[in-house]
């Protein structure tokens, strides 16, 4: 996983001086019960958010971490005995599109960061998504209300 760290005669140079104007507005997602090959997927993806906030560019970042799913993918049919358990997200994910398109487009910024880690969710324990996010709860209660009986 990439950091935001470029190390030039001992010091990060990544997004130093000027070269800080090119960070553009970002939102991460997080599935909290994915850890990657190596184990440390969402530790990583905390270390980024607080490491862009230390940075100054906690105006321009935004990670949400999304509580008890691992992979987003509803697509996913080689292993047949988990399609029935997959939800599809793409509706929430198209939510945070937008999200994005308002913050770039018309300088609406989304909601704060929401994670389990304080440092990183503004100093306090975050709230679950649901019900902070107006967009992504619409678009979850979409998908749901969709969704097949099983």
């Amino acid at each position: 996983m990439w950091l935001p760290i470029l190390k030039v005669d001992g010091r990060d140079a990544l997004f130093a001086g000027r070269d800080a104007e090119r960070f553009v507005p970002q939102i991460d997602l997080s599935h909290e019960l994915y850890l990657g090959d190596t184990g440390d997927f969402l530790k990583l993806k905390r270390e980024n958010a607080r490491l862009l906030a230390q940075k100054g560019f906690g105006d321009r970042h935004r990670m949400y971490e999304i509580r008890g799913v691992s992979h987003f993918d509803a697509g996913q049919t080689l292993l047949p005995d988990l399609v029935p358990e997959t939800l599809d997200l793409g509706g929430l994910m198209e939510s945070f599109i937008d999200m994005l398109d308002q913050w770039v487009d018309k300088g609406i910024a989304p909601p704060p960061t929401r994670s389990d880690v304080p440092e990183i969710a503004g100093g306090e324990r975050a709230e679950p998504l649901r019900g902070k996010l107006s967009y992504c709860t619409r678009a979850l209660s979409a998908i749901v209300a969709r969704a097949p009986r099983i």
